[in-house]
């Protein structure tokens, strides 16, 4: 059983602060870190941000080279005067072919750059090999698709079971999780194609310690049709995309 403080620590370590002006643009960041699954907080002036830092101690922190009320590079050098927040990386948000602007980021000390508006993978990336210890290279889409392993099929009492799909691997719910690497064959049904794969088990889960607190397994393909897997990254990221902007369009931004 997990420690009161190493419970803290799991829980800082999926927060990320999103600083700058109430926009599309930041509001756009604040989601896809969201299904990213961090816990996302979007503050909008230097006071806010200053204070939520020092509450939260965030994993990561993204934010404009102008914030509402201070110079993002003033509010870095604040951030790094105070022990607290030192360590802290960030990443900055440049407009497009603002060479000074990624320049200066860099400079200042910044753990990265993106560029504006931010792409999904480019900001997945950016994010994973700074914070994550074991990087992961392609976007994780959450989805309910009809999924077998060694031939029997998932079954979940409200319809097809929600899995973590990439081009490269799945998270699958499990009773019966099997042994890291154990080889299984897989079948995943997305629309009108039907995809087979053979796959090893990276790791299992019991209840209480895996996705949404229920025990599964991580499979990794080891072998797949090349247009199989492109199927399945297109896919992720249409579904991810048209996600994206349902919810943006739910905003009053």
């Amino acid at each position: 059983m997990d420690t009161p403080s190493k419970a803290m620590n799991k829980r800082r370590n999926r927060a990320i602060i999103v600083a700058g002006a109430r926009s599309r643009d930041v509001l756009s960041i604040a989601l896809m870190l969201k299904h990213f699954d961090y816990d996302t907080t979007v503050v909008n002036s230097a006071v806010n941000i200053v204070n939520q830092i020092a509450a939260v101690q965030p994993a990561l922190i993204t934010n404009y080279l102008n914030v509402p009320g201070i110079k993002g590079t003033k509010l870095f050098d604040l951030l790094k005067e105070d022990r607290r927040t030192a360590s802290i990386p960030k990443i900055f948000v440049v407009s497009p072919g603002d060479i000074a602007g990624e320049k200066l980021c860099y400079g200042i000390g910044g753990a990265g750059c993106v560029t504006r508006p931010v792409q999904v993978d480019d900001l997945y990336r950016i994010v994973q090999e700074i914070i994550e210890p074991r990087t992961r290279t392609s976007i994780r889409l959450d989805a309910r698709l009809d999924v077998s392993i060694n031939g029997v099929p998932l079954v979940c009492p409200d319809g097809p079971c929600r899995i973590d799909l990439s081009e490269h691997g799945m998270y699958v719910p499990s009773d019966k999780p099997l042994a890291p690497g154990k080889k299984v064959d897989v079948q995943i049904r997305i629309k009108d194609r039907n995809i087979s794969a053979e796959g090893v088990v990276l790791h299992r889960s019991t209840v209480g310690r895996g996705r949404r607190n229920t025990s599964g397994m991580g499979i990794m393909f080891v072998k797949i049709d090349h247009r199989d897997q492109l199927a399945i990254r297109d896919f992720v990221r249409k579904e991810f995309s048209e996600g994206l902007k349902k919810e943006l369009a739910r905003e009053d931004v």
